[in-house]
């Protein structure tokens, strides 16, 4: 980044922290109460395979 900032002049939007957070925040907001594969459907056709939720579910229920 220090080069990009010397460089190019490049100046950031925003520091990595605070531009996760907002993310985080709106995607909380935005899948609250549904199926985020409903809401992000594009993310959903690449990463729906991605999350193993029975094996999930099978661990916690163990817990129990």
């Amino acid at each position: 980044m220090a080069a990009a900032e010397r460089d190019l002049r490049y100046r950031a939007v925003a520091i990595y922290p605070e531009a996760v957070q907002g993310v985080c925040e709106w995607l909380v907001s935005a899948t609250r109460g549904k199926d985020w594969r409903e809401v992000l459907t594009g993310s959903a056709k690449y990463m729906a395979d991605s999350f193993g939720y029975e094996a999930e579910d099978a661990f916690v229920s163990g817990l129990t």
